[in-house]
């Protein structure tokens, strides 16, 4: 009833307007097996058809701006734009007010459909049954009316079909209506990303804000909003949130159910539920929030104390540096990079500012504290920003907190520094994480600076060889003796011997002459002979006493001229005395 394009390489749709068109097939524009499909200030209004309100792209490649799709309809799924298989681009746009039955009130990705959409608004698009409508209490006055829901699934965005992908940048969803997940359905092997985006006052049973089904993956990191609740069934393969996205508080699980149902429309349940609890009130400021269990495909870390600005990173196949792939993944986090490489595949790191009621000390960058859901198979880098340097690169090192002692350690003295426009970056390895910081205290390990240690060291050891070598050669040696002496030493060694002769004359002499005496008083006759021999006996002895005294006095000059002769001036008194 429309426009249909099929098996085009290029197309273009400007500034073009469909209202009041309806089919009895499908929708009113099909796009069919193209490359390349440009769509810009394209409008869609108060049109319908029996599937899919306003357009439909069936394997092709769909680029629009500026897309405007109001008040659709659709008696099956897909209120106003549907993507079976095949790209879609979609930026600066508004999918307001359309309708559907089963699934899809506004959008719907199916068939392994690859969508990318940024600054989108999907406001007020709800999801019909032909199996008629739930009464649920109305939350904000249980007094007024009942709300009526109807059996259906995704009330702004169904995620479908195995390998589908969904990735959101700046978008709003907001007042949409579903039995399960009135803002997205997120499917079985289906994948999320948000980021920037606003999930709040929608409205279903199950998951008011998003539905998530087995083995699907989910990444609401921090900058993203949801207001209401999440609805999760077992198991599914990637949950991660930031700490702050859900009202300014963690995000769980409001249910862990059965399965979600088969692609056919779900029966309503039995009764109505309880109207959803209010949600919970921001945290006050630098309060870290309740700690968040995180998965991905079976791996998953807990956290035991997790503050606001935490970043969740999460190891793909290639950063792992399998498959003789080279590694250069890297995880950013305020103040530095952590490297993904050598991490198994589907890993999870937590990278959160660390325990506010710690004092850390000072550090030259800041601190962060990395959990992962998996250890390393080899060494890691990480990165820091630093402020300023204060000296050399020596002198910092990369260094983690231990709890047990409270104390820094230094786990890597080698940093490698570089520079990133004005920032100064610092990078260190490290085998194991903790709570990690650049630190002063290094030992460091410059090449040069060994080097210069090295040679010092040597020169040392050879100086003191040769003082030693110096003392032994003086102390044996008598020539080397008489070259430091000179004669002054030749002089003093001849006066000490030439005093030891005359010592061992006179003490000879003195021998001599007692044994003579002795031997003559011996050998006496009578009376009158032994008077006179022991008269001449007292003579010779008496004579010879002045000869002891004598050579005595001769000594003992000897000695003072010699002391006199060496010691020199009167300030020397006390080694004089020492040589007498």
């Amino acid at each position: 009833a429309g426009l249909v394009v099929t098996s085009c390489e290029q197309v273009q749709l400007q500034q073009c307007e469909f209202s009041e068109v309806h089919s009895g097939t499908a929708a009113p524009i099909l796009v069919a097996d193209s490359l390349l499909v440009s769509v810009d200030r394209l409008s869609v209004r108060n049109c319908s058809a029996a599937s899919v309100g306003a357009l439909l792209s069936l394997h092709s490649q769909l680029s629009a701006s500026e897309l405007t799709l109001r008040d659709n309809r659709a008696s099956g799924p897909s209120g106003a734009l549907s993507i079976q298989g095949g790209t879609l681009l979609l930026v600066d746009s508004l999918l307001s007010g359309n309708r559907a039955y089963e699934f899809g009130g506004a959008l719907s990705l199916s068939d392994g459909a690859k969508a990318q959409l940024s600054r989108v608004q999907l406001l007020d698009n709800r999801v019909l049954s032909p199996q008629g409508q739930v009464s649920v209490p109305n939350p904000a006055d249980p007094a007024a009316d009942p709300l009526l829901f109807d059996s259906t699934r995704g009330g702004a965005v169904s995620l479908l079909g195995e390998g589908s992908s969904l990735q959101l940048h700046d978008c709003l969803l907001s007042g949409n209506y579903a039995l399960y997940g009135a803002g997205l359905y997120v499917g079985v092997n289906t994948q999320l990303n948000a980021s920037q985006t606003t999930v709040r006052q929608n409205l279903a049973t199950r998951g008011s804000a998003l539905y998530l089904d087995r083995d699907s993956d989910t990444s609401f990191p921090n900058g993203n909003l949801i207001d209401g609740t999440i609805y999760c069934v077992p198991t599914p393969r990637t949950l991660v949130f930031g700490f702050n996205v859900c009202n300014g508080g963690s995000c769980s699980c409001s249910n862990t159910g059965s399965p979600s149902p088969t692609p056919s429309p779900p029966s309503p349940p039995p009764s109505p539920p309880s109207p959803p609890s209010p949600p919970p009130s921001p945290p006050p400021a630098n309060q870290c929030l309740p700690p968040m269990h995180l998965c991905s495909n079976g791996s998953c870390v807990s956290s035991p104390i997790a503050c606001q600005d935490t970043v969740i990173i999460i190891v793909g196949q290639d950063d792992s540096g399998s498959d003789n792939h080279t590694c250069t993944g890297q995880g950013q986090f305020p103040g530095g990079t952590v490297s993904t490489c050598n991490f198994p595949p589907d890993t999870v790191l937590l990278v959160s500012p660390p325990n506010p009621s710690v004092d850390y000390g000072e550090t030259a960058s800041q601190v962060v504290q990395i959990t992962p859901s998996q250890q390393p198979d080899g060494p890691v880098d990480l990165t820091f920003v630093v402020e300023e340097l204060d000296g050399n690169l020596d002198q910092y090192c990369l260094a983690f907190f231990r709890e047990d002692t409270l104390r820094w350690e230094c786990v890597d003295e080698c940093l490698r520094q570089s520079t990133d426009g004005n920032l100064t970056l610092v990078t260190g390895t490290t085998d194991h994480f903790s709570t990690f910081a650049v630190l002063l205290g290094g030992g460091g390990c410059s090449p040069v600076a060994f080097g210069v240690w090295l040679a010092s060291l040597v020169c040392v050891a050879a100086a003191l060889v040769l003082v030693l070598a110096a003392i032994l050669l003086i102390r044996y040696n008598r020539r080397v003796r008489d070259l430091f002496g000179g004669s002054e030493e030749t002089r003093v060694r001849n006066l000490r011997r030439r005093m030891a002769e005359v010592n061992s004359a006179t003490q000879t002499s003195a021998t001599t002459l007692e044994m003579t005496a002795l031997s003559s008083a011996s050998g006496g006759g009578a009376g009158t002979a032994g008077s006179g021999m022991s008269s001449t006996t007292s003579s010779m002895l008496t004579h010879s006493k002045p000869h002891h005294q004598s050579a005595a006095a001769d000594s003992s000059a000897l000695l003072t001229d010699t002391a006199s002769d060496y010691g020199g001036e009167d300030s020397q008194g006390e080694d004089d005395d020492d040589m007498v």
